[in-house]
Parts: structure tokens; sequence; C-alpha cells
């Protein structure tokens, strides 16, 4: 996998400061305009990006172990021609070209009489907490409603924690009853949105995009739907890199996967160079923004909240078994051995770990939190935490927890997953610059205490993550990059 480093399998992690080379420190500056966090003066990351020969792919991650990667972010090297084509390059103010990016998309528009583009984003139960519910929110958020007129769809209802989040985005907001193809079942609406068949939603809003967002096996309802109503465009997030091997896969105009390595399980499903402009990676996007003006939370003031001065790692999730791992269990004795006042805050556990925490007798050590049901909790848990313990036996087509964690500044610590489970958090996690790759309970053990014991490296750590976030997964930068894709399709498809 391009960029990515080797993991060490030893048993222990190296004495010293394992870093290679270290991002220097930075300073974060919100600039309205590029509705971004920016660093100043000079090393902000130029989003006045080019790529040739038409291609429209977002730039891959611009970190250390990608080709170039480091001089891109850093600004010692411009007008660098990334490992995906792209051309990047600093300002000289340090700023990112927004006002050049607004005039040249406004005279493209002008050019081919483009009004608003009008995009129906649509996802099954939009309304809870999940990656794919922020996704579809964070891209409605982040569009630029003087080119995008965006509305949501919810395929079984908004009910959920998330739902006044998509009150307050000022969109069309629509739902009805779950369909997939094998049959309906009930769903609710938030306070905003209109009950409506998908049908109905589209004879009235009238998309020129319909950006559906799905596991990646067949599910042939929305596809069908929106091309029996003439929508002249169809997108594909594709959340797991599964092929749909049904007709409707052939209506769809292009596939995003949230991964390289999604698109790589995909390539192997279909077993066919991806190499058309149906076929592109688009990460996740995060909300840098709302971590960061939120990593100075009081301390006492919520239930996820850190008590005393104890040592805190934390795992978050949903209660399900699939998103534990024996190893992120199984290493607890083993820390607390070599870090004893460690806690481990804990979002999601299910009976079966409750019992294994209780067998290992570690279970005095373990803070059960109750679900977050809004941002503010979560970023709660994240400041409350040292280091993020991930495991899953299922492993990660993206890893939006690990991401977040970054964007709060926190070191994670995972495992590689073996005989063809998801496998993305490697792509996320940078070992040895943003956390570790352990191989074992013992090794995991070993380098969260190695962290618990080295602040200084933990929070090094951090702030690497917090830039990887910056250059890779900010939900306005990771949204210009839909916006690209979704006007070389209306120019494509609709405007000539």
């Amino acid at each position: 996998m391009k960029g990515r480093t080797f993991i060490d399998k030893t048993a222990a992690p190296p004495p010293q400061d394992p870093v290679p080379s270290q991002i220097p420190a930075l300073t974060y500056a919100y600039n309205n305009s590029a509705q971004a966090y920016l660093r100043f003066p000079k090393q902000a990351i130029c989003k006045c990006l080019k790529w040739p020969d038409g291609g429209f792919t977002p730039h891959p991650c611009t970190l250390a172990g990608g080709p170039g990667g480091r001089q891109a972010i850093e600004g010692r090297s411009k007008g660098f021609v990334g490992g995906d084509g792209y051309k990047a390059g600093c300002c000289d103010s340090g700023i990112r070209c927004a006002q050049k990016d607004t005039r040249e998309q406004n005279e493209r528009r002008e050019s081919v009489g483009m009004k608003r583009i009008r995009v129906l984003e649509v996802g099954n139960k939009l309304g809870g907490l999940g990656g794919t519910e922020k996704t579809v929110e964070l891209f409605v958020r982040y569009l630029d409603r003087s080119e995008f007129e965006p509305a949501v769809f919810s395929n079984g209802g908004f009910e959920g924690p998330r739902t006044h989040l998509f009150d307050a985005l000022d969109v069309p907001l629509y739902c009805e009853p779950e369909k997939t193809g094998t049959g309906p079942s009930r769903g609710l609406a938030g306070d905003s949105a209109s009950f409506l068949d998908l049908g109905d939603v589209i004879d009235e809003f009238r998309p020129h995009v319909v950006h559906v967002h799905r596991a990646g096996h067949s599910e042939p309802y929305v596809i069908e739907t929106a091309h029996g109503h003439g929508v002249p465009i169809i997108l594909e997030t594709n959340v797991f890199g599964r092929q749909d091997a049904s007709p409707a896969e052939r209506l769809i105009d292009c596939h995003l996967f949230v991964s390289y390595f999604c698109m790589r399980r995909y390539q192997e499903c279909v077993r066919h160079p991806l190499v058309s402009d149906r076929y592109k990676v688009l990460y996740n996007p995060i909300d840098l923004k709302g971590f960061m003006e939120n990593e100075d939370s009081p301390r006492g003031q919520s239930p996820f909240s850190r008590e005393g001065d104890h040592q805190v790692i934390g795992h978050i999730s949903r209660p399900d078994d699939c998103k534990w791992s024996a190893i992120s269990v199984e290493m607890f004795p083993q820390l607390i051995e070599l870090v004893p006042d460690t806690v481990y805050h804990v979002i999601g556990e299910t009976v079966e770990v409750r019992k294994q925490f209780r067998a290992l007798g570690v279970e005095d050590h373990v803070r059960y939190l109750p679900m977050a049901t809004c941002d503010a909790d979560i970023y709660a848990f994240y400041n409350g935490i040292d280091l993020l313990a991930h495991g899953s036996v299922m492993g990660e087509t993206f890893g939006c927890t690990i991401a977040e964690a970054m964007a709060a500044g926190k070191p994670v610590v995972s495992h590689e997953n073996l005989y063809g489970a998801d496998n993305a958090q490697c792509e996320v996690i940078e070992h040895c610059v943003t956390g570790f790759m352990a191989s074992s309970a013992s090794t995991y053990a070993q380098y969260a205490a190695y962290l618990l014991k080295r602040p200084e490296v933990a929070a090094k750590w951090g702030q690497n993550g917090r830039e990887k976030v910056a250059a890779c997964f900010d939900a306005p930068l990771v949204t210009r990059g839909l916006e690209e894709i979704i006007r070389y399709f209306y120019t494509k498809k609709v405007a000539l």
C-alpha cells in the first residue's frame, strides 16, 4: 500500500522516540473564506490543487511515507506533483486560494450556463451517530450553497440523536419507511422531515445528482428509482468496497470508496483495473473545526470527563461484539502491570465484553460510560482520554473513531486484521507517527504503556494525527473533492 509504514512485529517498542522525522509545531487559525483550519504563516496546505488530464480524484494522504508528502505539507516543495498526479504548492500569503477557487468556479459555471446543482444525499436511517450519518451531515453542511442546492433523503427515517443536526442544516429533509428491494419496515421522521416516497421526492426536488451512501452490495431500490425518475447523475459512496452484481450497478456514474483499502477490495471482486472516471477514493469527512473548538472542555461537567489524575485509555463504538477484538481486551491486565493507575473508559461494551473484563480481574479499572448522544458527548469523551485503544474483530473500512481521536489530538493504538477482514485502520494510522499497530495483546500493552509513560511523545503524535486529519480528512477539504466530482459529471452529462 502506497505510503504505508512497515509494521514492527517485535515484542516491545523501541527504547527511543521512534518517530523518524518530526512535523514541526504548528499554529492553527480558522479561515472563514477557506472554511478550514490553516497553519500560519507559510505552512498552510494550498487548496489550489490542479489535476492534470481531466482527473478529479481528490489528493491522497500527503504525509510522511507518501511520495513527497511531508514536503508538500510543509510547503518546502512548491509545485510538487504527488503520487496521485496532483500539483500542490503554497501561496505567498500562506493561506488557501479560496477567492481564486471561487472566481474560477463561477467562471466555469457561467461558461456553461450553470444554475445551482441540486444534490440529493441518500442513506439509510440517518438519525444515528455512525460514520455514514456523520458523513452525510458534514457533506451537506459544507457544500458551497452558491453553487449547490442540497437535500437529504433518509430511507427508514431520521429517528436518533443526529436528528437535530439535520434539522439545523436548513435544507429539505425527506424520509419514508425503509425500502431496499426486500420489503418495507417502519421508520420515523425528524421534526423538519417530509414523509414521502423517494419517487415523489425526486419529482418534487428534481435533483441533478442522487448521491447514495450504502454498503456496496445489491440494494436496487434507490438506484432504480433515481434512474426511473430521470435523475441524470447517480453517485455511490461504497462504504465496504462490496460489489453490486445486479443490473442496477450499470446505472451508477461513479463509485466513491471511503479508503484505498476499499477500492482495492472492490477491484479484487470485479477483477478489472479501476482506471476510468467511474472509480474514485473520497475519504469520509471529519469535522476538525468542531474538535479544535472543543478541545478544552472543562473536567467534571460530563459523565464522559476524566476524574482524578489517572492515566486513561478509551474505546468508543456501538455495543456490538464485532466492534471489539480479543487483543484490545486481553492486553489490559498486562497494561495495568506496566502502568498501574490506568483506567479504561468504555463506550459500547457488550455483555460478553463485561464478562471478559470480569474474568481477567480488571473490572475495577474499567469505567463503563453511557452511549454518546450528541457531538458534545463525543468531544468530552476524547478530551477525557490519553490515547484511543482501538480494536475491532471486523476491522475498519475507514475508521471514523480513529480519525476523530486524531482530530482531538490523541494517539491511537490498534491492530492489523487477517483473513480478509477490513483493514483500513492500517491506512489511517501511521505506525510510529500517529500511533502503533500491534500484532498481539502483549505488544498492544507495551505500546500503550510506552505512550502513557511518555506524555511528550503522546502529545507529539497527537499533533501528527491532527495534521493528517487536516491534510486528508478535514470536512471542507473532502467536500471540495465531492464538489469537483459532481461538477465534472454535471458538465459531462447535463450542462453540455
